[in-house]
């Protein structure tokens, strides 16, 4: 079982490769507009998990809209997308209290995150999935003040059972490391019980 595993990566290496090329997109977005809200973020906002970009004290930001085609929303199912603050509160306090540490980051820094992320998760599966991701956290304004981040999430090699797959979604674990747009995260980030 794999151990609950964040560690915050260089920026630097979104630019470099090290991302897949919408990583590296949204990161160029951002970057561009300055942290503001463009159309173009909105336009891949299927993709992405929007949470409240106001501080909450010791807990996480809510989620507000979790995109159908978001890595959550792929793996854990129409939950995420419906009902995001629901299916949130079934997760794994310490995984929960673990990501949101890059969110915070990202509120009070207003600067992107770049994690990997390694966990086990039993949200309603069995087996369990050994979830493995890189994520790009990104604080946005609107034009009159209103702050919220967007989260992309990239599998890096998530091991899933076969059933919790879309049509015509490809494990990324079978396909070569240079098919995926990134680097293999170093071996020193994963780290197991």
């Amino acid at each position: 079982m794999t151990q609950n595993t964040v560690f915050e990566l260089d920026l630097d290496d979104v630019e470099r490769g090290s991302a897949d090329s919408l990583t590296q997109r949204l990161l160029s977005v951002w970057k561009a507009s300055q942290g503001h809200l463009t159309d173009e973020l909105v336009s891949v906002s299927p993709s992405l998990l929007m949470f409240d970009g106001q501080p909450t004290g010791n807990s996480a930001p809510n989620m507000l809209i979790a995109g159908e085609n978001s890595l959550a929303s792929r793996i854990l199912g129409a939950d995420w997308a419906d009902r995001p603050k629901k299916a949130v509160s079934s997760l794994d306090d310490e995984y929960v209290e673990l990501i949101g540490r890059g969110y915070k980051k990202a509120i009070f820094e207003k600067k992107p995150i770049f994690e990997y992320v390694a966990t086990s998760l039993t949200y309603g599966f069995e087996p369990t999935v050994e979830l493995k991701y890189q994520r790009l956290i990104l604080p946005f304004q609107t034009i009159y003040g209103c702050s919220f981040l967007f989260c992309y999430s990239h599998d890096v090699g998530t091991n899933r059972p076969l059933r919790h797959l879309l049509p015509g979604d490809k494990s990324l674990q079978m396909q070569d490391p240079q098919s995926m747009g990134h680097a293999k995260p170093p071996s020193s980030v994963f780290s197991s019980k």
